[in-house]
């Protein structure tokens, strides 16, 4: 090891870089290669600051998440359910 610190981002900077993040019109991933962090250290800025405005959901991740509830609902209730076979008691099909 070389002792060696990385770069240290001032307050503006990370929250420049996480609501760059936030408005959806670039993926996590390409951001965090474009601004030469690692995506742990961008998703630990985003939970501080969404702590810091008060622990709630930021607005535009709010929505997507309501919109995708039913259908992870849809989803799970699709995975639970076991196929059901008729039933033959003597020849009946019940």
């Amino acid at each position: 090891m070389s002792g060696k610190k990385g770069k240290r981002w001032s307050a503006s900077e990370k929250l420049r870089i996480v609501l760059a993040g936030l408005d959806g019109t670039i993926e996590t991933s390409e951001l965090c290669r474009r601004e030469g962090i690692n995506p742990a250290q961008y998703y630990g800025w985003k939970k501080r600051l969404v702590a810091a405005a008060g622990g709630g959901v930021p607005t535009s991740c709010g929505r997507a998440l309501r919109a995708a509830a039913p259908r992870r609902r849809r989803e799970k209730n699709l995975k639970v359910r076991q196929p059901t076979l008729p039933l033959e008691t003597g020849g009946v099909v019940a």
